[in-house]
């Protein structure tokens, strides 16, 4: 136990003002520092959990159990559980879905962690599969999309201005 700092001497001018007598605290500070009461620092390294590293892999959907949030794979013939849960993204040929939209034979492509927990799933419906409506862009969003010139007489642009009066 540390002295109490109100028994120390008053303390007088130069630099016995700056550092305390430390005659009698001394000894108390070097049990203290002797004392385990710090953990050890590959102590601390041990107890924070490792980081689990993502892997791909590739597959075709053979079931799919909501309700239990599972999703098993064939993967070069064998199978693969996938645990879902709601961080999963899906990502199908026309945009961000739901894993209610994963149907069995659907190829897929899955990032999932050292737990099997998958974190996305990519699918690749093959030959426009049933549900896997083609991207096709919309009026006016580019090239082969462009807007139809206008009909004729209707929504012509305007003639020049008069406003202000003639010059």
């Amino acid at each position: 136990m540390l002295p109490d700092p109100t028994d120390a001497p008053p303390p007088r001018g130069g630099n016995d003002s700056i550092v305390p007598a430390l005659g009698a605290a001394l000894p108390a500070l070097l049990i203290a520092l002797a004392s385990p009461a710090a953990p050890a620092p590959a102590a601390e390294a041990e107890a924070k959990p490792k980081a689990t590293p993502l892997s791909t892999v590739n597959g075709i959907i053979r079931s799919i159990d909501l309700d239990a949030h599972r999703l098993v794979l064939e993967v070069d013939g064998a199978t693969a559980t996938l645990a879902l849960d709601r961080n999963s993204l899906v990502y199908l040929p026309a945009g961000l879905a739901t894993v209610a939209a994963l149907r069995p034979g659907d190829e897929v492509r899955a990032g999932r962690n050292g737990r099997d927990v998958a974190y996305w799933i990519e699918v690749r419906r093959a030959g426009g599969a049933a549900g896997a409506p083609a991207a096709k862009p919309g009026q006016g969003t580019g090239p082969g999309g462009a807007s139809p010139p206008p009909a004729e007489g209707a929504g012509a642009p305007p003639g020049p201005s008069t406003v202000g009066g003639a010059r």
